[in-house]
């Protein structure tokens, strides 16, 4: 199914240059309160999302009688330039973190369940490990690494041959990118709720790295939760768990 939707026109194309100018890395910013609830739920876009992307699921967790924060970010969060990436993905999490002690003190919440989707679990996992704030993390499609799952997977395939032809290999970009693994905040979701859902013939970001990420989370959160299908590939899985996940939670 990964390769259907490669194939077809709804995903925008790459920024591909070698040196991207710094621009304000959100696209949108939408807060939902719902009156009396002490939760809210962030929800972290995947890359290239849609305006609509999280229509239903945020309609769910509103009706659910529960908060609701969302962000969207510019295509440009990924790219080529390696040390950019990095400078935006610190930024969003930096400003992510602020977001929640503004909104936890206006709106007397206690508790933040942040959600990430494919590319926006690195930034899911940069905001929650060791944030007192956030009780729960859901990461849908989610890589042990950013720059192993950019490396392997499907999507990337042009953003990797340049780097290569810049001389970057795997090695050189884990180094440079050693901030933007999930893993290495694994150990900053211990006592936290921890829910991951992997795909195991997801082409964009391998199985396989997302397994790595199940394994070392478990080291810390004995009560991982794991959901894996086998048949609906990177893409299907996120829109199956925005459309018809009964559990919003764990």
């Amino acid at each position: 199914m990964d390769k259907l939707f490669l194939a077809s026109s709804i995903l925008d194309k790459d920024i591909l240059q070698d040196k991207v100018e710094f621009k304000k890395p959100l696209s949108s910013k939408d807060f939902y309160f719902c009156k009396g609830s002490s939760l809210s739920y962030v929800l972290l876009a995947p890359w290239h999302a849609n305006p609509l992307a999280f229509f239903f699921l945020r309609r769910k967790i509103i009706k659910s009688g529960f908060s609701c924060l969302c962000y969207r970010f510019i295509p440009d969060i990924l790219s080529p330039d390696v040390e950019r990436t990095v400078s935006y993905f610190e930024s969003i999490s930096d400003t992510i973190k602020k977001d929640l002690e503004e909104i936890k003190d206006k709106y007397k919440l206690d508790k933040f369940i942040v959600m990430g989707f494919s590319l926006s679990s690195v930034t899911a996992s940069m905001v929650s490990g060791s944030n007192d704030l956030v009780n729960g993390v859901i990461l849908v499609v989610p890589g042990i690494t950013l720059a192993e799952s950019m490396w392997s997977g499907l999507r990337t395939r042009k953003i990797r041959r340049i780097m290569e032809k810049n001389g970057i290999t795997l090695a050189s970009l884990k180094d440079k990118w050693e901030n933007l693994a999930p893993g290495k905040y694994a150990e900053g979701l211990r006592n936290k709720k921890v829910k991951i859902v992997l795909s195991k013939s997801d082409m964009i970001v391998p199985y396989i790295f997302g397994k790595e990420l199940v394994d070392k989370v478990k080291e810390f959160v004995p009560g991982l939760v794991v959901e894996t299908n086998k048949h609906l590939g990177h893409y299907l899985t996120m829109i199956n768990y925005c459309l018809f996940s009964k559990n919003i939670d764990f």
